[in-house]
């Protein structure tokens, strides 16, 4: 396997804000374990539907919550 380095993507990482990427992964963390509506009720979807649907919901909260704090200047 060869890897390869693409500058757009170098730069991409370095661009990142640390201090979002920690909020993002708490505020995810948080809304994963509390699951509040509807990522509970999406749980019991079948199969693995329900356990991937819990973490998108989480995912859009915390987002949710990122924009926020973006707004809001913090």
């Amino acid at each position: 396997m060869r890897w390869t380095n693409h500058p757009l993507g170098a730069g991409m990482w370095f661009s990142l804000n640390w201090k979002y990427l920690l909020l993002g992964f708490i505020l995810f963390r948080v809304f994963d374990i509390w699951k509040p509506f509807p990522a509970r009720q999406a749980e019991s979807l079948p199969g693995g539907l329900g356990i991937m649907a819990d973490d998108w919901i989480a995912g859009i909260y915390a987002a949710l919550g990122l924009w926020i704090a973006r707004a809001l200047g913090l």
